[in-house]
């Protein structure tokens, strides 16, 4: 779909206007490198940036309507959560995303065959209300609104700052 499996992509432009970015579309984009994702966007679906092993940075524009994020199915052979296999994943800022409400299974996990989870140093989140996590993600730094802290503590991660 769209452009699995395209090496040569370092970046995307996003056109407002997306709502979705659909099952597989940037799978195996081993050279993207970072994404702006745009204020429109509601849902990613599972496998969107599968295998996107450099890409190190996620970000979205000022008042994102995002609310999911999906994951894989989690069977033997379905661990292709959004943004599986990001190995180089550091940063992920959906500080503008105040409606994110549900982050599904295995969305961050090093390969589409098990489920083992990536490391993130860098998590900033916007919404109020923590999200459903799902998935057992490792955050380093998790970056919440002011006064929300004590909402996130069972997010796991290392420490928590407020924005």
């Amino acid at each position: 779909t769209l452009f699995t499996g395209n090496t040569s992509i370092t970046s995307v432009t996003f056109g407002e206007g997306i709502t979705s970015i659909p099952d597989g579309a940037f799978e195996g984009c081993t050279s993207l490198k970072e994404i702006l994702l745009p204020a429109s966007l509601i849902e990613i679906q599972k496998g969107s940036f599968g295998g996107c092993s450099s890409l190190a940075k996620v970000s979205f524009e000022k008042d994102s309507r995002l609310t999911s994020i999906l994951g894989g199915g989690g069977s033997s052979s379905d661990y292709r959560g959004a943004f599986y296999g990001c190995i180089g994943l550091r940063e992920f800022d959906a500080s503008n995303c105040q409606h994110l409400s549900i982050i599904k299974d295995y969305v961050f996990t090093k390969k589409s065959t098990d489920n083992q989870s990536l490391t993130i140093d860098i998590f900033k989140i916007g919404a109020v209300t923590p999200p459903t996590l799902i998935d057992n993600v490792r955050i380093i730094d998790l970056y919440v609104p002011s006064g929300c802290k004590d909402a996130y503590k069972n997010w796991g991660a290392t420490t928590i700052h407020e924005m």
